[in-house]
């Protein structure tokens, strides 16, 4: 066919592999995706915890966000609760997004030797 009369047709170039299998996402738009997802989790973290405060240090350490500065026990303290609830709470909350420690947590090496020497201490 001639080009004005595809052009009447409203006939385009279009391939259909264009059309069934579109471009994959930009790396943009999964890193907002994944952006969502995190905010969306560490919200849901919050409102679900028993003490919504406890939750949100939990969020804060997982995250390393710059309130993290603050040590751990000493909020533990001002909270009235085990360092290891936040602790727990941080690495929980990081391994439900599957992503690595942040700054303000332990190494997973050194996570995991901090976990055996407390079970040998907890079983004398």
């Amino acid at each position: 066919m001639e080009q004005e009369i595809l052009d009447k047709l409203g006939a385009d170039w279009t391939h259909p592999m264009d059309i069934l299998e579109p471009e994959e996402e930009s790396a943009r738009h999964r890193d907002r995706t994944r952006l969502l997802v995190i905010l969306n989790h560490a919200l849901s973290w919050i409102h679900e915890a028993e003490q919504w405060e406890v939750g949100w240090w939990q969020v804060v350490y997982g995250l390393g966000l710059s309130s993290a500065i603050k040590p751990m026990s000493d909020v533990a303290a001002d909270l009235g609760v085990e360092r290891a609830t936040i602790s727990a709470g941080a690495t929980s909350f990081i391994a439900a997004l599957d992503l690595p420690p942040s700054p303000s947590m332990k190494s997973v090496a050194a996570a995991k030797t901090y976990k055996e020497i407390r079970e040998k201490q907890l079983r004398k």
